[in-house]
């Protein structure tokens, strides 16, 4: 969705390292799934992840095309409220 998004072109070695990335996990949730040691649902515990992975992928695109002037204030707003979130966390779950 990044080349339709910020109208970008990529060489064949770019979509060939997405392959491999591709690949490789595919073979952990291949491996996740005939593993017996597994916790009790792996293949959701796999799903959690690729879509953590792509909202996070998606974050950046985005990112990229709405915030092109000013970058550091983006960069510091995000910065604050990420401590802010951890905050928060830390308070509730370490007593």
């Amino acid at each position: 969705f990044s080349s339709r998004i910020l109208g970008r072109s990529y060489n064949r070695w770019q979509y060939l390292s997405a392959l491999v990335c591709v690949a490789g996990i595919g073979l952990i949730i291949l491996s996740d799934s005939s593993s017996s040691s597994s916790g009790p649902s792996p293949i959701a515990g796999d799903a959690i992840c690729l879509a953590g992975a792509f909202l996070y992928a998606l974050n950046n695109v985005l990112c990229e095309k709405y915030v092109q002037y000013d970058r550091f204030e983006y960069l510091g707003m995000m910065g604050l409220f990420a401590a802010c979130v951890s905050v928060v966390q830390m308070l509730a779950l370490e007593r």
